[in-house]
């Protein structure tokens, strides 16, 4: 310290003392400057949100964005000596999972988890209630109308403590919606639910909407990847809450016998979001047929996330494409588009 602060008196500029600091005093180590002008030290590999949760725990979650010397730089850069950091944050920012991949601090990673624990819990209750409640009216009931009295018996018998702790296992799909919401009925309703036939026509029912936006809780099932405009259905499964198939996947049939793990669910009218859609182009095997697919597809505004080729029999080729749509029509779009190129023999969607 003392030899900085000796070095920092006799430089003619921050600039100077930057190089100076950087060739002379560190060559082995990482230390970088705050806009400020301080010092921080990191170790070999540390990247910007390292530096953000080095500052401050609340800096490091609402990162959005960064510059090294003055220029825009991704959040997985990573500090060199002498770096000069500036960290741009936002009101509404939070940690993104992807994160953990490539930091390299303690204090960043613990920080990343602690925030996504409490993020998955929030979500985790959120969706549960969600869930609870469209279980309730399938019997016409619903969760403002269960009674203090009724919670508090499931609750002693469940060994909860709180609705807080039965709603977060609900939505992480350790408890089942269905048999929680049974138990909360009346005795003479709880003794109707248990008719299949009444199960049956309520089912057609308070169809769950799903927008894609619940954390980590509702996922997309990657053996049919269902896309908005698909018939789906809802599969809770133990720490993943709630799985969306196709109603036509075969991995959703067989549960099907497990009336507590299954939920109907439908979209929400605005998703918001884009989702990835499995299409198999087959084409004639000609130079540049991948880049010529691919410039019609990016042209109709999709992002290929993913391609595999599998050479048929010299003639042809099937590109086995992840491609990220909005909706059915979007997807049928693209897929017009493409059924014209003159290379493209045939083109179908991936049906799970």
């Amino acid at each position: 310290t003392n030899e900085l602060l000796k070095l920092q008196k006799n430089v003619g500029s921050s600039r100077e003392f930057s190089e100076n600091v950087k060739i002379d005093l560190f060559p082995d180590e990482g230390y970088v400057f705050t806009p400020a002008g301080d010092i921080m030290e990191f170790p070999q590999g540390a990247t910007i949100i390292d530096f953000a949760y080095a500052v401050h725990s609340d800096i490091g979650h609402a990162c959005i964005a960064a510059r090294v010397n003055r220029r825009p730089v991704p959040l997985s850069t990573v500090l060199r000596n002498g770096d000069n950091i500036e960290v741009v944050t936002a009101k509404d920012a939070a940690p993104n999972p992807a994160w953990l991949d490539f930091v390299a601090t303690a204090r960043a990673r613990s920080g990343i988890r602690a925030y996504l624990k409490n993020l998955e819990k929030h979500d985790a209750i959120r969706l549960g209630r969600k869930m609870l409640d469209q279980s309730l009216r399938r019997f016409a009931s619903s969760y403002e109308a269960v009674t203090d009295e009724h919670m508090r018996g499931l609750l002693k018998a469940m060994k909860l403590r709180s609705q807080s702790r039965l709603l977060e296992q609900i939505g992480l799909g350790n408890v089942p919606a269905l048999a929680t919401a049974k138990r909360l009925l009346p005795a003479a309703e709880a003794k109707k639910a248990g008719s299949p036939k009444w199960l049956r026509l309520l089912r057609r029912k308070n169809a769950l909407p799903i927008q894609g936006t619940e954390g980590a809780l509702v996922n997309f099932a990657r053996c049919c990847y269902p896309i908005p405009g698909d018939n789906i259905v809802g599969c809770t499964t133990a720490g993943r809450g709630i799985v969306i198939h196709r109603s036509a996947c075969p991995n959703a049939a067989e549960q099907r016998h497990h009336a507590e793990r299954w939920l109907e669910v439908q979209w929400d009218r605005e998703t918001g979001r884009e989702f990835t859609a499995d299409i198999r182009v087959e084409v004639a095997n000609k130079r540049g047929v991948l880049a010529t697919v691919a410039a019609e597809i990016a042209d109709m505004g999709a992002n290929i996330e993913n391609v595999q080729t599998q050479e048929r029999d010299g003639l042809a080729v099937a590109l086995n494409m992840l491609i990220a749509t909005r909706d059915r029509k979007h997807l049928a779009a693209i897929m017009r588009r493409v059924r014209r190129l003159k290379a493209v023999m045939r083109i179908t969607r991936h049906q799970g």
